[in-house]
């Protein structure tokens, strides 16, 4: 006879008195049975305790009060505490359904050569009212492993989340991406396209700091791709600049101070990544050409472009091969083309998404802000909505992203072939607002 798995779940709480009830119930309420309960309450002063203690006398429950470690720590807590053979997070905050348990451990009975299991889930508000869901692309289907399983309710082997050193404690936040990041590469993973937890949004939730969870994401890369990746070539960067000549809006010889234009703000920040080799600044503006000869930056040299690929309705492509046809392209494995209009964008985003191209084995990478709103386009019978967006509920739409940031990143190899940036296995990179910046008239530049 069969053996059944026992699974840990161990839920973490700060805080959360007013939540936290709804969670533990959602774990004794499975209809899965072979369960090892752990509360951690992370030092919490808002009286948690008070609910908590309602369920020191269950059989199956362990309760750990703790001073104040944050998420990570008491992570790595429950793992060695752990005697399940399967292990599972879930915040105080949020909620199973009744069978999520046993519709995971399924999969892993199914298949045991899985390490990962992970839903997709509901995203409600406090008053736990449905206002979206978030769709995973299911793991046989899903090429480009660039987006990540969610760090909560994700069931795990646990043997396997030792065998990588459980978490690594220098993060403080996206354990998440942390485990995917180390899994996917080792282990197979699987995504169950039913929604099977709630994940409640709330003003204090840590996912609201945005900008620092994709710095974090970008720091986890960094230390992965150093530890494991054994090979990143150089990569050429292309600024593409018309200059005020050949178009009256240019900003890129504009002074953001006494010292410094857009463009020198530009081309400072890409000579700060560690992978970049080389600048190419194309223009057919004798003053662009000029300005760039006085700086005499480093790795920065100046093309001079013809002015018909100045034109707007000049494309990108256009551009690009231009630049490669004029340099030495056994030099260089990848290029990034970049926009000046986008000055804020940090070298973080641009060193991240060419460590993504080698991690995830892309052809690209484009720089992405996410866009939950509606787009339409005019037709004879009037506005028409684009690509799926036929429903009006935010709830029945997937997540949009907007092209932003203006980078993309390309192996040189795969431009060669195809003569494009998209169409093969492209991967993107989420930015923050700050450089997610446009400059795109005077106005703006007052702005920024």
């Amino acid at each position: 006879m069969m053996k059944t798995p026992k699974v840990t779940v161990y839920i973490t709480n700060y805080n959360y008195r007013q939540y936290i009830e709804k969670a533990i119930n959602s774990v004794l309420n499975q209809t899965y049975n072979n369960l090892e309960i752990l509360i951690i309450d992370d030092g919490s002063s808002d009286g948690s305790n008070e609910i908590i203690e309602k369920y020191s006398n269950i059989s199956n429950i362990k309760i750990i009060y703790q001073k104040n470690k944050g998420l990570i720590i008491t992570n790595n807590i429950a793992l060695r505490l752990a005697q399940g053979d399967y292990i599972m997070r879930l915040d105080a905050d949020d909620y199973l359904d009744k069978n999520a348990i046993k519709l995971m451990v399924d999969e892993f009975n199914e298949d045991s050569e899985l390490g990962l299991v992970f839903p997709n889930y509901f995203i409600v508000d406090e008053n736990e009212n449905i206002i979206n869901v978030r769709v995973r692309i299911p793991s046989e289907v899903n090429n480009v492993k660039d987006n990540p399983a969610h760090g909560a309710c994700t069931l795990i082997k646990t043997a396997y989340l030792r065998s990588i050193g459980g978490y690594d404690e220098t993060f403080t936040c996206q354990d998440g991406y942390f485990l995917w990041i180390n899994f996917f590469s080792k282990f197979k993973t699987k995504n169950i396209e039913t929604p099977l937890f709630y994940y409640r949004r709330h003003n204090s939730n840590l996912t609201n700091n945005s900008e620092r969870i994709l710095k974090t994401r970008s720091h986890i890369i960094s230390k992965f791709v150093k530890d494991n990746v054994n090979f990143i070539g150089n990569t050429l960067a292309i600024i593409p600049v018309r200059g005020p000549r050949f178009n009256t809006n240019s900003i890129a010889l504009e002074y953001i101070n006494k010292k410094e234009t857009v463009l020198d703000l530009k081309i400072k920040e890409i000579l700060k990544s560690e992978y970049i080799s080389k600048i190419i600044v194309t223009t057919p503006d004798e003053d662009v050409m000029f300005f760039l000869k006085n700086r005499a930056y480093e790795k920065v040299e100046v093309l001079n472009r013809d002015p018909k690929l100045a034109r707007l309705n000049s494309g990108l492509v256009d551009t690009v091969n231009h630049v490669l046809e004029n340099i030495n392209k056994l030099e260089f494995e990848a290029f990034i083309t970049f926009s000046v209009r986008f000055p804020l964008l940090d070298v973080l985003y641009i060193d991240n998404a060419i460590k993504s191209m080698y991690l995830f084995g892309t052809d690209s990478v484009i720089s992405v802000r996410q866009e939950n709103n509606r787009y339409f386009r005019a037709t004879e019978n009037g506005l028409k909505p684009i690509l799926d967006q036929i429903k009006f509920s935010k709830l029945e739409r997937e997540d949009l992203y907007k092209y932003s940031g203006g980078m993309i990143a390309t192996k040189l190899e795969y431009y060669k072939r195809e003569l494009n940036f998209f169409g093969g296995k492209n991967g993107h990179v989420i930015i923050d607002e700050k450089s997610s910046y446009e400059i795109k008239k005077y106005s703006d530049l007052k702005l920024f």
